[in-house]
């Protein structure tokens, strides 16, 4: 009986590795092709110590209002709505480290490392916000957590 544990725990365990393997295996084909089927870049690269994120700013006045996508989405899906704000305001998206035109992390993906690389862009790059100028920042998805 001892035997048919160990059997049935070890293959559960092997399946469950081999789910793991498929899984990280689609994601990185999927990234890859994504990354191939990109239009041409909407933006500028904005270096950030050593690697670039892509930003786009269009518009003036004030509040600037800074649109954040959410997951795996690239700041472009921001486009329809950024059009329509610039009509009377500063409006920017930019693309998460590895999404889009944006150059992969240098880290693990964490709330921290995002904030990090948000706050490293903000003063690497022309499209930071005046300490007294307001600002707002939309955000999507698990961005708002």
């Amino acid at each position: 009986m001892r035997r048919w544990i160990q059997r049935i725990s070890c293959i559960f365990l092997a399946l469950l590795l081999l789910t793991l393997l498929a899984g990280f295996t689609y994601e990185q084909v999927g990234r890859a092709t994504d990354a191939s089927q990109l239009p041409p870049r909407v933006g500028q690269a904005v270096d950030i110590g050593g690697r670039t994120l892509n930003l786009y700013c269009s518009g003036q006045g004030s509040p600037t209002v800074i649109l954040e996508p959410g997951g795996n989405s690239p700041g472009y899906s921001w486009l329809l709505q950024q059009s329509k704000m610039a009509a009377f305001t500063r409006t920017c998206w930019y693309d998460r480290a590895g999404v889009g035109w944006s150059d992969p992390p240098s880290s693990p993906r964490t709330s921290a490392s995002m904030d990090r690389a948000t706050r490293t862009r903000a003063r690497g790059s022309g499209w930071s916000v005046p300490a007294r100028q307001p600002s707002a920042r939309v955000r999507s998805s698990w961005a708002a957590a």
